[in-house]
């Protein structure tokens, strides 16, 4: 449009001329200068040095409609639009300063030969237009660096907008690799637990054997251990495997925590609580297998060592953390002694940045807290 707008007042300021040319010789010239206008102005486009060039061509041309039309001062009107192009196009000091030296030497000379052949100086005439040339180039000027702020705003913007799909794919890469190295943890426990309590089975079967064999009482007593440790594995397999579906299927915390209290209960023949405070989708994804497999051996534990008939699990979402506690009514231990289990799910839990307590008063308490603006980690001290 400003391209547009320029052409037309490099072509009318001539026509203006025109009107007021009585010698056969200016109206050629005029005619001339306006061909060389649109030249010029077709030509800009090429490259730098041509632009500079049509530039000086122009003013020329401008200076050429000074010294001959004098005393007329409609020509600053052309050298107002070719100041508001080197303005629009350039920011550079050095080259501003050569053309506005350019220009105040040219005026000055049509000023001076005015004065010399006329004996005139039109100071009204010349000061509006000098003031009209000013405040183009100063308006050509704040266009080109709003042009070149839109510009670094677009940029920066992309950069933004880039910087951001690429932090979604590193999280998304770092939530993955942190779901796999859950499950690959939770597989090791299981092998762990269940190929320990598989091993202890075969023991306690072999003994049975050889008691059953002398027809010995006490194969009774073997057939029913082997019978607790079978009924043990199975409801770990069963709690653990869970945690070991596909992302598709574990998305939703919720579904998945109550689908484990629905499976610990029947298998169990334990009444499970489950209350729940807050927003859960703050939970980051990350962990979510961390929580699931906390209830889960927080539960087996319940049964297993404290003959536990009712568990109660309350799940509490804060804006600054995660809170999980699941408390029983079994017998509890004057003493805790943390085993295998207990010792995994407080590493699991520090991993995280969270912190574990136990308490075993009155039944026995877990108490976990997650931080989600600040992560702190407590090295050292007992469970």
């Amino acid at each position: 449009m400003l391209k547009f707008i320029r052409l037309v007042m490099l072509v009318f300021i001539p026509i203006v001329y025109m009107q007021h040319a009585t010698l056969i010789s200016h109206k050629i010239f005029i005619v001339m200068a306006m061909l060389a206008f649109v030249v010029t102005h077709t030509m800009m486009k090429i490259g730098q040095r041509v632009f500079y060039a049509c530039i000086i061509v122009d003013f020329i041309l401008i200076g050429a409609f000074g010294f001959v039309f004098a005393p007329s001062t409609l020509y600053l009107i052309l050298f107002g639009v070719e100041g508001v192009t080197l303005f629009l196009m350039t920011g550079n000091r050095m080259i501003l300063s050569v053309f506005s030296l350019l220009f105040f030497a040219i005026w000055g000379s049509i000023v001076g030969y005015t004065y010399m052949r006329f004996e005139v100086i039109e100071i009204m005439g010349n000061l509006l237009n000098f003031t009209l040339i000013l405040f183009q180039v100063l308006v050509g000027g704040l266009i080109r660096k709003l042009e070149q702020a839109r510009m670094q705003v677009n940029r920066q913007y992309d950069e933004l907008h880039e910087s951001h799909a690429q932090l979604s794919v590193y999280a998304k890469e770092v939530e993955s690799l942190t779901v796999i190295r859950e499950r690959n943890k939770i597989a090791r426990d299981i092998h762990d637990t269940v190929g320990h309590n598989m091993t202890a089975l075969l023991v306690q079967l072999q003994l049975a054997e050889e008691l059953v064999k002398q027809g010995r009482p006490e194969a009774h007593e073997t057939l029913h251990i082997c019978s607790h440790l079978a009924r043990s594995s199975l409801q770990e397999i069963r709690l653990s495997v869970r945690t070991l579906k596909e992302d598709g299927e574990k998305d939703n915390l919720i579904v998945g925590i109550r689908t484990i209290l629905e499976d610990f209960a029947k298998s169990a023949d334990v009444e499970v609580a489950f209350q729940l405070q807050g927003d859960p989708m703050i939970i980051p994804m990350s962990l979510h297998p961390t929580i699931a497999r906390t209830i889960q051996e927080s539960l087996t534990n319940a049964k297993r060592h404290g003959d536990a008939t009712l568990c109660h699990v309350e799940l509490t979402c804060e804006e600054d953390r995660i809170c999980l506690v699941i408390s029983d009514n079994g017998k509890g231990a004057h003493v805790l002694k943390p085993g295998f289990g207990l010792i995994n799910m407080k590493g699991r839990i520090e991993e995280h940045g969270g912190s574990v307590q136990f308490k075993s008063k009155e039944g026995f308490h877990v108490q976990v807290e997650f931080p989600l603006l600040q992560k702190k980690w407590v090295i050292g001290g007992s469970l």
